[in-house]
C-alpha cells in the first residue's frame, strides 16, 4: 500500500501515513483515513467529524486515486 502512495505521488514527498493492520490507513496530519472494504478490492475514504470517523466519497480499488481525491476535497 504505501508503495503504491510513494509511486503515485511521482517524485512529490508522499503523504505520511499510519497503518492499522492491512486495511485502514490514517494520514498523518490530517482528520482522514482510508478504509480497505471487506471484499478486499476497494478503499473508502473517511473524515473525522465531531469525535467521529465518517464516510467521505466514493470508493476505488487504487489506493492512491481515493486518497488524492480525498486530500484535494480537503483544499476546497
Amino acid at each position: 500500500m504505501r508503495e503504491q502512495i510513494r509511486q503515485a505521488w511521482d517524485g512529490e514527498r508522499a503523504p505520511a501515513v499510519r497503518a492499522a493492520g492491512n486495511n485502514w490507513l490514517t494520514l498523518i496530519g490530517h482528520d482522514a483515513q482510508l478504509r480497505l472494504g471487506t471484499d478486499g478490492h476497494l478503499w473508502y475514504p473517511y473524515r473525522k467529524k465531531h469525535g467521529g470517523w465518517w464516510p467521505a466519497g466514493h470508493p476505488h480499488r487504487d489506493v492512491a486515486a481515493v486518497l488524492g481525491d480525498l486530500l484535494a476535497s480537503e483544499a476546497d
